[in-house]
């Protein structure tokens, strides 16, 4: 399953690399935790308690409970209550896996739009240059950030192929 998300999203994120980066930096440890913590009591929702907010708190919270396991900041267990607090934070929200990415999505669009423009005055305060839509969204996503096309195609596919966890496990 993970060598689909590397392929489809164009980030690698193996195992092995992530332990590379972050084992032993215990100056990491608790940034994380924090981290865990604010998804789990208020993420981006405390301002803006949509639906869109939400799936995306789930979904981020999600990958740092997956990354923090990894590297061994965090155990089995405690990964697992983790996984049981973003599915309490989902349950009636959302009518189904579709739904759930579709209002991601949604605020990924929305997020996407506000960082561009960001990135936008910024660069424009360093060099005064005006770039055009497709010179800024080609820096931005020089910064490592996953296109929306590319999670449209995850999505696809954990939608369709049946040995899916989407497909096994009921919304």
């Amino acid at each position: 399953m993970m060598g689909v998300f590397e392929r489809l999203w164009g980030v690698p994120r193996p195992k092995s690399e992530l332990l590379k980066q972050l084992f032993g930096k215990r100056e990491e440890h608790l940034p994380m935790l924090d981290l865990l913590n604010w998804f789990q009591k208020q993420g981006h929702r405390e301002d803006d308690f949509s639906t869109e907010a939400l799936a995306w708190d789930v979904a981020r919270y999600v990958d740092v409970i997956r990354d923090a396991f990894y590297v061994g900041y965090i155990t089995k267990e405690t990964a697992l209550l983790h996984l049981r607090s973003a599915d309490d934070m989902s349950r009636g929200y959302f009518r189904s896996w579709e739904d759930y990415a579709d209002r991601f999505i949604a605020y990924k669009t929305w997020w996407d739009e506000g960082n561009l423009r960001e990135l936008e005055e910024h660069l424009k305060s360093i060099n005064g240059k005006t770039y055009t839509p497709d010179e800024l969204y080609d820096r931005y996503l020089a910064q490592g950030i996953t296109l929306i096309a590319k999670i449209k195609e995850a999505v696809d596919y954990l939608l369709k192929d049946r040995n899916s966890i989407w497909n096994q496990v009921a919304w």
